[in-house]
């Protein structure tokens, strides 16, 4: 059974590989199954056993992704993290980094946030407001929507921030969070 499962996950790791290949000169509605096969170099009778059309693919693809990225979230998210969890969730970033930019460059990044978000908001938000329970939570859930989205970009175009180690980026981004947490007495 271990060689079937090895087997399987070599497969999807061919065809995932090759609709990433494929998303950097055209969008996903514009491939097709033949040529995902030829860049995968497997028949399109594989493809079936495992997919219905592309979109099964990408889909495939961000699920991992936010699997893989939910245990650093689930740590970050704890009355006790510390910057050394989200070191890891940006390493983690870097090193799928170019996968994120296809998903984000084909105009998906509004499903693609708002599917971090999902992730991230309930545990912020309740953090958020039991340190600042003079605060609504419309303006709570706006700071974070602000904070998210420029953290989102930020980590989109970290290249521009090379010189940058990723414990220095992480803290960055936790002190903006923070500040901007103070900026809704503002609001006022």
């Amino acid at each position: 059974m271990k060689n079937t499962d090895t087997r399987v996950q070599y497969t999807k790791e061919r065809f995932h590989s090759a609709l990433l290949h494929l998303l950097e000169t055209k969008p996903i509605n514009k491939i097709t199954v033949k040529e995902l096969c030829e860049a995968a170099s497997l028949n399109r009778g594989t493809f079936y056993l495992h997919y219905a059309e592309p979109q099964d693919i990408l889909t495939e693809i961000e699920d991992q992704l936010f699997e893989e990225n939910l245990a650093f979230l689930n740590s970050y998210l704890t009355p006790e993290h510390d910057l050394d969890h989200m070191g890891l969730l940006f390493t983690y970033f870097m090193n799928n980094l170019e996968t994120f930019r296809l998903i984000v460059n084909m105009g998906n990044d509004t499903a693609f946030l708002d599917r971090i978000k999902g992730l991230v908001k309930p545990a912020v938000m309740q953090d958020w407001e039991r340190d600042n329970p003079d605060c609504s939570k419309e303006d709570l859930a706006f700071v974070f929507d602000f904070v998210l989205s420029g953290a989102f970009r930020l980590v989109m175009d970290l290249n521009k921030y090379g010189s940058m180690s990723i414990n220095e980026f992480a803290h960055r981004l936790d002190r903006l969070g923070h500040y901007s947490q103070l900026a809704i007495r503002e609001f006022r």
